[in-house]
């Protein structure tokens, strides 16, 4: 996982959006998480995503052998928040995501859904299918002519109100 930025930011409004690299937790894919001997803190989207402590004597540099992904905080001690390998694209409205498809591709991503009700926006992901590959990656889309925002799309425990 040390491929992985340690911090990184995402231009949003009012304000730029900081992630930091939460060492002491990884995210382990797939339902079987709860049958390993982890230290389970929260499942995310039905439990395909599990997030996890590191117990004492597991390094901050090697995850456990069943580490699918790192895990960031938002901010400097926020809540937190695991990449999931997709990145959402907005164009401005005059231009629509289909006719920059082969721009995106130029910087190592693909198309995965153009959304019906927003035809300038869609989700997208790294053609390697690398999670690392998004998160080091996303910014170069904000150079594609029409871009008007660019983030990784970060999942968090849902909050119950």
């Amino acid at each position: 996982m040390s491929d992985f930025p340690r911090e990184f930011s995402v231009e949003t409004a009012p304000q730029p959006t900081h992630y930091t690299l939460a060492d002491d937790y990884y995210v382990v894919l797939g339902a079987g998480a709860d049958q390993a001997d982890l230290n389970v803190e929260f499942h995310i989207e039905d439990g395909d995503l599990t997030v996890c402590r590191k117990r004492h004597g597991e390094t901050s540099l090697a995850a456990p052998a069943t580490a699918a992904g790192p895990v960031y905080r938002l901010g400097e001690h926020g809540p937190l928040a695991v990449p999931t390998g997709k990145v959402f694209v907005r164009f401005t409205e005059q231009t629509k995501l289909e006719d920059r498809q082969e721009d995106i591709e130029r910087t190592g991503f693909m198309v995965n859904q153009i959304l019906s009700y927003a035809p300038h926006a869609g989700w997208i992901e790294p053609k390697s299918g690398k999670i690392v590959d998004a998160i080091n990656r996303f910014e170069e889309l904000k150079y594609i002519p029409g871009v008007a925002a660019v983030e990784p799309q970060m999942l968090m425990e849902s909050q119950r109100r």
